[in-house]
């Protein structure tokens, strides 16, 4: 690799970020607590943040990048990407695909708009190539889960899977061998930097390529911040409220948090992160997206313990970092409809079925027969499992 491509990569990032952000990303989100505290600006109009504050927001809020491709559809294309119907072969997320074929497929690739998280790619198929329209490629660095034989992606995805939920098909492809450097020949023609971003550092030592399936239904973040007309708040808050309310959600809801934090997955839900740009509903369904985990040796319980705490003795806390996260993002459209969620009637009942939920799937997650504490790192979710139970047991 060029001696020169990371100083390419982090002039290229700091050129592009910030109008990539404006024209495209959904405005950032963090906790209410952290966005009073620090210097956000508005979050009303991310393009008038300065790149430190998007990067603040970014170590808050973790990897929101997969929903804008989902966030996008329905809505008028970058005239930099082909609008005509885009078909990838049905099984590109099964088997690699033959030399010189994503050259020959690929119309257009785009670096997710945030910029400043993630790094994940949107691969746009050309017309009447076959079935599949869009593939999500997300790079992942060499280091970082070097030692799992799946990548921590499509390891948690698998946990996932195992835990019941519906989870998008995603494929793992090695850089270094010939259908990887295809895809980044295709990546870099294309203008986008073959680089892994995690928060602040740029790194261009890429192990792993995660190909992604894009899933149904519209982010979390999305449906709460939908706009309405001027005195229609009322019926929103309501709309919303009866999701949030519904015992499908929250049970599904709870369960997903309690199984991220026994996988170790910081970028959705837990008592410090509101990533609602990696949560999916299709009507009272979840779907979760762009999973991650910290299930190497090295990462055993070290780092998991006050999460584990939190979940088995303080679900108040997770409980109520997700409220905040709902005021957020319905205070990105404008402060009277977060407050009337505030004053709702159902609100005190739902924040008490909500920490009800954490601690009965807290039990389930420590539950001995849980089937993601089977197969794959076992040892590590059973130790994380056993700390778990103490914690119950306190």
């Amino acid at each position: 690799m060029p001696q020169n491509r990371r100083t390419r990569i982090r002039t290229w990032q700091s050129d592009s970020n910030l109008e990539h952000s404006s024209a495209h990303s959904e405005p950032s989100t963090a906790l209410a607590a952290s966005v009073q505290e620090a210097p956000v600006g508005d979050l009303a109009h991310p393009q008038a943040m300065s790149s430190k504050q998007m990067l603040h927001l970014q170590r808050v809020m973790g990897n929101q990048a997969v929903v804008r491709l989902l966030a996008a559809n329905g809505q008028a294309a970058s005239p930099t990407v082909q609008t005509s119907i885009q078909r990838y072969p049905a099984d590109v997320l099964d088997v690699p695909l033959k030399k010189k074929k994503w050259k020959s497929y690929t119309a257009a690739v785009e670096r997710s708009a945030e910029g400043v998280s993630g790094g994940v790619n949107f691969y746009r198929s050309k017309p009447k190539k076959g079935p599949v329209e869009t593939v999500v490629v997300k790079p992942e660095h060499r280091t970082f889960g070097a030692d799992l034989n799946r990548g921590t992606g499509q390891l948690a995805e698998t946990k996932l899977r195992e835990a019941g939920f519906a989870v998008p098909k995603s494929r793992r492809v090695d850089a270094s061998q010939p259908e990887g450097q295809e895809i980044v020949s295709v990546m870099e023609k294309f203008g986008v930097p073959f680089m892994y971003q995690h928060g602040e550092q740029s790194y261009d030592d890429i192990g792993h390529l995660q190909l992604m399936d894009v899933a149904a239904g519209e982010s979390l973040a999305k449906y709460l911040k939908k706009g309405v007309d001027p005195g229609q708040e009322v019926e929103k808050v309501d709309r919303a409220m009866e999701l949030l309310t519904n015992s499908n959600f929250k049970g599904q809801l709870a369960k997903l948090i309690a199984t991220d934090i026994v996988l170790g997955n910081d970028d959705r839900i837990s008592h410090y992160v509101q990533n609602f740009g990696n949560l999916m509903i299709s009507g009272t369904n979840i779907v979760p997206i762009d999973s991650d985990s910290d299930l190497t040796p090295n990462f055993s319980v070290a780092g998991r313990r006050e999460a584990l705490q939190k979940l088995a003795q303080r679900p108040e806390e997770i409980a109520d970092n997700f409220l905040n996260g709902v005021d957020v993002y319905l205070r990105l459209e404008n402060n009277a409809t977060a407050d009337l969620f505030r004053q709702h009637n159902m609100y005190r009942m739902l924040r008490e079925s909500l920490i009800r939920a954490l601690k009965d799937a807290s039990y389930v997650a420590a539950a001995r027969n849980n089937k993601i504490a089977t197969g794959e790192h076992a040892d590590v979710i059973q130790q994380r499992q056993e700390v778990l139970r103490e914690y119950l047991r306190g």
